[in-house]
């Protein structure tokens, strides 16, 4: 029929471009590696949706953390964005075809905070990553940094903090134009004024009090260092449900300036193989076996045998977990008798009170009366 489009041709269409246009265009923007805590993402249509791990992000979404939520998204081009908790961040645009004149991606910081690891489109082309900030643009080549816009928690000191682990970024306001390189922090108080050098993050953004560990943190441990310093919730079996490794766990919260022995009394509880578990412990921090045996032993979490068993393996000198297992099992609360089993303890011969009786001695096998009870002399 002559003015209509055959079923034919019109797959023959979509199969040229199928051929013609880049496979990304048909996926999503990214995909969710973590989760931690309460976020919620908002659809370009206006829908509402708890963000789970594998979940798939686009072009539109805004992204909302609650006190205690965090979330790893890994972009197209695989950037990787860690967004922190109490923050807004949207999505406005993203469109990745593998052509520098056309790839675009466009993110808009309302409050909180990220961390950005740029991909392929930050690397190759700096004007095709850009990051807004109620205190200017962020401009990147290739880099890694973090952004915070705080106000509430940082009363004293309000605005944008930026931190710089590698590459370099620029931060363009009405003041101009400022660049934080590596090992630097930028902080600008509002889009009116000029980012300034300042030495060290807000204490309230800090995952750490040691610069040299904010400059070494992976993603995934910086979000561990956070979790465990904000406290929210249940972290730690948050961060093991995530699938956390133990051993990534412990180094986070080494660097977060928390004990481990506190980090791993919770861990001990959880884990399936305790002996492994606290083998790799004091294999991360040699200078605290002592107090990680110690407690180990101390709370019943694990037994004497098997603390020195984990010590040998991890290279512990002898005597120091002699000692340590020894002062374990004397702090160790006696084990709890079990309800319902009889007690161990013998009980006194209850008589009546009128018929009081001497004690009967039984004759020992072998001697005379065939086991009858003997008179009393």
């Amino acid at each position: 029929m002559s003015g209509s489009i055959s079923l034919k041709t019109i797959l023959f269409v979509l199969m040229s471009l199928a051929m013609w246009l880049p496979g990304q265009v048909f996926a999503a923007a990214g995909t969710v590696l973590l989760v931690l805590g309460d976020v919620e993402r908002i659809t370009e249509a206006g829908k509402k949706v708890s963000v789970r791990k594998g979940d798939a992000v686009e072009g539109g979404d805004i992204i909302v953390s609650g006190p205690g939520g965090q979330v790893m998204i890994l972009m197209q081009d695989e950037t990787r964005l860690s967004i922190r908790p109490n923050s807004r961040f949207v999505i406005s645009q993203y469109r990745y075809l593998g052509n520098v004149t056309e790839d675009k991606s466009e993110y808009d910081l309302i409050k909180g905070g990220f961390r950005a690891i740029t991909g392929k489109m930050g690397k190759r082309d700096k004007g095709s990553f850009k990051a807004k900030t109620p205190a200017g643009d962020i401009g990147v080549n290739g880099t890694d940094f973090s952004a915070s816009y705080c106000t509430d928690v940082c009363s004293d000191k309000p605005g944008l903090y930026l931190m710089v682990r590698s590459g370099g970024i620029d931060l363009k306001n009405r003041a101009g134009q400022t660049r934080v390189i590596r090992g630097q922090i930028g902080f600008a108080s509002s889009g009116k004024v000029a980012m300034q050098m300042v030495d060290r993050l807000h204490p309230a953004l800090a995952a750490s009090e040691n610069m040299r560990d904010l400059n070494s943190m992976d993603s995934e441990e910086e979000i561990i260092a956070i979790a465990m310093r904000s406290g929210a919730g249940n972290a730690i079996a948050d961060l093991l449900a995530a699938g956390i490794s133990s051993e990534k766990l412990i180094r986070g919260a080494v660097m977060a300036g928390i004990s481990p022995v506190a980090v791993l009394e919770p861990m001990l509880d959880l884990a399936t193989d305790k002996t492994a578990l606290l083998e790799a412990t004091v294999k991360l921090v040699p200078d605290r076996a002592g107090d990680i045996l110690m407690m180990s032993v101390a709370t019943n979490r694990v037994s004497p045998q098997d603390a020195q068993k984990a010590a040998s393996k991890a290279g512990v000198d002898a005597e120091v977990s002699r000692n340590a297992v020894a002062l374990g099992k004397m702090l160790a609360p006696p084990p709890e008798k079990e309800e319902g089993k009889p007690s161990k303890e013998k009980t006194p011969d209850a008589r009546p009170a009128s018929t009081p009786k001497p004690p009967v001695e039984l004759i020992p096998q072998g001697g005379t009366g065939g086991g009858e009870p003997a008179s009393p002399s």
